[in-house]
């Protein structure tokens, strides 16, 4: 089963994929995480949240992926898991025929980077958009 989830974990850090990206700041500023290190809202980490029966194998902690949005990216690591259920579809445009059209994506993760993450992407009163992501290797 352990080399089942490595093959599987292999397969994916070779494609990009949508997630739905939030952040997170202040309140767990300083407390501890599900990796045991301690939350610091302004270093470049995420958390991860799966969507509720996704069959997605887990990404380990100190795993770093790149999120790209409106042109620009960032790297960060993971080093929480996240404590809400995300959504199971989200609304994006798409071009099509030269012409934007909003569709559903299915979406199976939720990435909440931390405030400084995030800030290097969006601002922070935008709250969530939808990103592509893929792991560095």
């Amino acid at each position: 089963k352990k080399k089942m989830n490595l093959l599987a974990l292999i397969a994916i850090s070779q494609t990009q994929h949508l997630a739905e990206i939030t952040w997170y700041g202040g309140y767990f500023h300083g407390r501890k995480t599900a990796s045991g290190r301690r939350y610091n809202m302004h270093e470049m980490t995420c958390a991860v949240v799966y969507a509720k029966g996704s069959k997605r194998p887990a990404i380990p902690f100190r795993t770093k992926i790149k999120v790209e949005y409106g042109g620009k990216s960032v790297i960060v690591v993971i080093t929480d898991t996240g404590s809400h259920k995300p959504k199971s579809k989200v609304s994006v445009t798409k071009m099509k025929g030269g012409k934007p059209v909003r569709v559903q994506q299915k979406v199976e993760m939720w990435f909440d980077l931390s405030r400084a993450a995030f800030s290097k992407l969006a601002p922070l009163s935008k709250g969530h958009f939808v990103a592509k992501w893929e792991i560095v290797k």
